[in-house]
């Protein structure tokens, strides 16, 4: 399985959740340059893959970002509420698309981006075998 196949996988299971309504991909820090964004924001940031012989172990930042009131008095409640959203998409992924590596972890924050928001992330791992290289070789 590759990178893109397993983002193709996770996107599809976090496209379900109707709180969704923005997803992004290697950067949350993009959201600095969207004028109008519709919140909730689900986005997938890579971290340090590695390999072993006949595995591949991708390492993964899961956010889910919300907007906070003018009183902030939502901060808790977001920050909460991003820790399920992310268990619930990685118990969905774990269930239908593959394997997600025991020991996640997961962190609140509050953040401004083009608004003062606050979520979480979840730091996820996945393992899989690795596919045959030679296809490379092989492309015209």
């Amino acid at each position: 399985m590759t990178l893109r196949e397993i983002y193709t996988a996770i996107e599809g299971v976090a496209q379900q959740v109707p709180c969704i309504k923005t997803t992004l991909e290697n950067d949350v820090l993009r959201l600095n340059e969207m004028v109008s964004v519709q919140y909730g924001v689900f986005a997938i940031v890579p971290g340090t893959h590695s390999g072993t012989d006949g595995w591949m172990t991708y390492s993964l930042n899961l956010f889910y970002i919300d907007r906070l009131t003018n009183d902030q008095d939502n901060e808790t409640e977001i920050q909460s509420h991003a820790i399920e959203v992310l268990r619930a998409i990685l118990m969905r992924v774990n269930e239908e698309a593959m394997p997600v590596n025991d020991g996640v972890r997961y962190t609140a924050f509050t953040r401004r981006f083009q608004d003062l928001c606050a979520g979480a992330w979840a730091e996820v791992s996945i393992q899989t075998p690795v596919g045959d290289c030679n296809d490379i070789f092989n492309e015209e």
